[in-house]
């Protein structure tokens, strides 16, 4: 987001409506320090009120490995319907293999 134009402070208020996952590593701090990142972001992101609870931790990870899951099934049918296209009555396999 800060890359691509946004305001700090929109950033910042996103940050503390939406929470952070976890707490920001030392080489992730240090790579944003290194592409420019304002300290006040910084500060936000390693801010404990900003980084969820354990509770929301736990469903936060829920709701992105069903959305992986989701993204896989869907990758899966576009390539079912690419090969059916290109040879149709073919089955592509999960691994890939007709």
């Amino acid at each position: 987001m800060a890359r691509s134009g946004y305001q700090e402070g929109a950033i910042v208020a996103e940050i503390r409506r939406r929470r952070v996952p976890e707490k920001l590593s030392g080489a992730a701090e240090e790579s944003l320090q290194r592409s420019g990142i304002s300290p006040a972001l910084i500060a936000a992101l390693k801010d404990g009120q900003n980084i969820l609870t354990a509770a929301q931790k736990v469903a936060y990870d829920e709701f992105a490995a069903e959305r992986s899951v989701r993204s896989a099934q869907g990758e899966e049918a576009a390539f079912q319907r690419i090969a059916d296209q290109e040879m149709p009555g073919s089955k592509i396999s999960s691994d890939g293999e007709s």
